[in-house]
């Protein structure tokens, strides 16, 4: 070479050149080019710099000004696509957390109390999901919310046998919140009528009606699959050990292996709740997104491996080529 130095120079055009090129290759994989423009482009501007180079730099400079600003409008259209997929992950996750702290808290307020099923069914089904939408409309610490789970609370205080009274001089007010949080939860007006014929017999206003025994074919109850908040905090802040977690770093490249197939992916999300990962191929398009667990098990089973920065990569290749090429200097002087 004309100028080895050149190389160890990070503001040099030949190694911006070699740096830019390198980072564009270590996220490619078929997946994300599957037109190869992408890889097309890196071999051609290396290419064009065997070609034309003769004992002038220039020829780096050029490739590095048209490979730039190709790579730079691939990377705007990836960063548009990437900022798609977040915003869904995102809003997905809102649901999950919404759907986590109304379950947990409507579990709270039945406790051990033996219910009849049909009620379980509307705390646990039509009634959380009118909660969930609240939660994510009105905010956690709204007063809708909070009415909401009061008026759940009445509903079971009602069931336990309550004074007839007491319930009689609210139930113009629950009836109305009942059927406006039911119709919003797509629940039938025949399910709502039972409902309250069975609640105004509560308050001695009707004859007693027994609410029916099999629940709605309506809204699916909310399952309470979700840790609680110090649990998924714990699972998030610790790591597998066959995971380093320094590697684990937002925007870090990821190599995932399936039999001889590769595809790389880097880390854009982790998930505060239960520490999923999303990782997204070099268009910005979802690679895959894993729950830790699994992801922590193809570590171990060797499946995923994290991919060096690409700046560490050339650095130790150009230190082996500066002592190659020493050597060889060397050995012609002597």
């Amino acid at each position: 070479m004309i100028d080895p130095g050149s190389l160890a120079d990070p503001e040099a055009p030949p190694r911006r050149l070699i740096d830019l090129l390198a980072e564009a290759a270590l996220g490619w994989c078929e997946d994300a080019d599957r037109e190869r423009r992408i890889l097309a482009r890196i071999e051609a501007a290396v290419d064009a710099v065997v070609r034309d180079f003769d004992e002038d730099l220039a020829v780096f400079a050029r490739e590095l000004e048209s490979f730039r600003a190709f790579f730079a409008a691939e990377e705007r259209r990836a960063e548009a696509a990437a900022t798609r997929q977040l915003a869904a992950v995102r809003g997905r996750e809102r649901l999950r957390a919404a759907r986590a702290r109304v379950s947990e808290r409507i579990a709270r307020l039945v406790g051990e109390a033996d219910l009849p099923p049909r009620l379980r069914h509307l705390l646990f089904g039509p009634w959380a999901h009118y909660l969930v939408l609240l939660f994510l409309r009105e905010g956690e610490d709204s007063a809708a919310l909070r009415e909401g789970f009061e008026l759940a609370a009445r509903l079971l205080a009602a069931a336990s046998g309550e004074a007839p009274e007491r319930l009689r001089g609210e139930l113009p007010r629950i009836e109305a919140q009942l059927r406006h949080g039911l119709h919003a939860a797509a629940v039938h007006d025949h399910e709502i009528e039972a409902l309250l014929a069975w609640l105004r017999g509560l308050a001695g206003l009707a004859p007693p009606t027994p609410l029916e025994t099999s629940p709605p074919q309506a809204a699916a109850p909310l399952a309470p699959p979700f840790r609680s908040e110090t649990q998924a905090d714990t699972a998030a802040a610790a790591p597998d050990p066959a995971t380093p977690s320094t590697a684990l770093e937002l925007g870090s490249w990821w190599l995932f292996r399936e039999g001889e197939r590769e595809r790389r992916g880097r880390l854009v999300w982790q998930s505060p709740l239960d520490g999923r990962l999303l990782f997204l191929h070099q268009r910005g398009g979802v690679l895959a997104e894993l729950e830790a667990a699994s992801f922590a098990q193809a570590c171990r089973e060797g499946r995923v491996h994290p991919l060096p920065r690409a700046g560490s990569a050339i650095e130790r290749a150009l230190r082996q080529c500066e002592q190659r090429l020493g050597g060889a200097g060397a050995g012609a002087r002597a």
